[in-house]
């Protein structure tokens, strides 16, 4: 174990006997932690661990999303209780709830997005606080209706097929009957 201080900085260096060193410093206007060997660091909360950060960038968090490049929500049945399928009635009130808008974050004006206000969002893709929305919400709610839409469609489909035999059968009878 180190410890090192200057005038604008502190550090604290603990190795293990296995090779991983973690670092714990506090520096003029900023915190670090980390390790300083190629070993993952893991953040408690609470006397638990609730994310854990990788050396090659990647991110684990507790509840089973992943950071690797590209942000990876949680899906599996471990994960999750509780769970129901989703109406169409549902899915189709919060589609229609839903007003899709064009906008610049205030951090990045140059860059033009698209996406939702959560504040305006129906209750049923929501999330705690309406500050922020998941992904996934919307692409189930859009799932369920496609399932639906795409349901009515061959529906229509065979009714139009037997609709055109008939007509195809009617167009025959009365050829037949005015060419006799």
């Amino acid at each position: 174990m180190e410890l090192e201080t200057t005038g604008e900085q502190a550090t604290l260096v603990l190795d293990r006997t296995d090779g991983a060193t973690t670092m714990l410093r506090a520096a003029a206007g900023y915190g670090d932690f980390g390790t300083l060997s190629d070993h993952p660091t893991r953040v408690y909360a609470n006397g638990t661990w609730k994310a854990k950060f990788y050396t090659d960038g990647s991110l684990e968090m507790s509840t089973g999303g992943t950071y690797d490049g590209t942000w990876n929500q949680a899906s599996s049945i471990a994960y999750k209780d509780n769970v129901t399928s989703l109406t169409t009635v549902e899915a189709m009130g919060a589609l229609a709830g839903l007003s899709a808008v064009r906008f610049n974050y205030k951090t990045q004006p140059e860059e033009e997005r698209l996406g939702f206000i959560a504040e305006e969002v129906p209750d049923l893709v929501a999330m705690e606080g309406r500050k922020a929305l998941s992904s996934m919400d919307i692409v189930a709610v859009l799932t369920k209706v496609v399932q639906q839409q795409q349901g009515t469609i061959g529906q229509l489909e065979g009714q139009n097929a037997e609709l055109e035999a008939r007509l195809a059968a009617l167009e025959e009878l009365m050829a037949t009957l005015l060419y006799k």
